[in-house]
């Protein structure tokens, strides 16, 4: 390698995103990408962004280049009737630029995929968690359409799924594992945190040609069961 086609190979270890029109690629043909990665990657027709750690086709990179993303702590206030109830607690959250678009992959049936489109149209109105009033956390619907596969050897995890080596070959897999734990409660003498979970990571690749992987784990908090979603999606 010289020097430039070498200073693109330590790139891949800071990718953690891909672009639509890489992921369709993608999709298209899983083992054609493969085979022609290095090749696009040193001779520029992928561009890494580094501030987003995002891959993306070159023609692309102009549209990326005006998108902010920034990471911040929010500190927020919580108050109970019961003086120990009254604590301050912290959440991390990621804000991004004003029209940034997002991809949204569900596997279901036409059915359910028109009810799912119905709950997302309105979402310009109402949305998840808080501060919608003050225009937080607020959608607009583009558009839904299938997403056709190519039945190639290998497909990509789209989000963390539990560790279960009985139902993946390790030996033919890409991955990496990480452990998953969250506190419930913030307050010092009385957090409760879910049951730590060791994962993979979105991103890695396998060679099953099952849709998902992984399952529902329990835990129970006072005296209560709760369930943890720790299964991923492949395609």
């Amino acid at each position: 390698l010289d020097t430039q086609d070498y200073a693109s190979f330590k790139t891949i270890k800071n990718i953690k995103y891909l672009s639509t029109g890489l992921f369709k690629q993608y999709k298209k043909d899983a083992d054609a990408f493969n085979a022609n990665f290095w090749t696009m990657l040193f001779d520029n027709g992928y561009v890494f962004i580094g501030e987003h750690k995002l891959l993306c086709l070159k023609d692309e990179s102009s549209e990326f280049m005006g998108t902010q993303v920034k990471d911040d702590v929010a500190t927020r206030n919580r108050w109970g009737f019961d003086e120990e109830d009254k604590a301050l607690f912290f959440t991390p959250r990621t804000v991004y630029s004003k029209e940034t678009s997002f991809d949204v992959y569900v596997l279901g049936s036409e059915e359910r995929m028109l009810k799912l489109q119905e709950m997302l149209e309105k979402m310009v109105y109402m949305t998840f968690g808080g501060m919608q009033s003050i225009g937080m956390n607020l959608f607009k619907f583009d558009s839904i359409e299938p997403v056709l596969f190519d039945s190639g050897k290998s497909r990509v995890l789209l989000s963390r799924a539990i560790v279960n080596p009985k139902e993946v070959d390790l030996d033919s897999a890409l991955y990496r594992v990480e452990q998953v734990s969250s506190v419930f409660d913030n307050r010092v003498m009385e957090s409760r945190y879910r049951q730590p979970m060791i994962v993979f990571e979105e991103g890695s690749v396998f060679h099953e040609h099952i849709p998902t992987i992984g399952h529902l784990v329990k835990d129970v908090v006072d005296h209560e069961a709760i369930y943890q979603n720790a299964i991923g999606l492949l395609i």
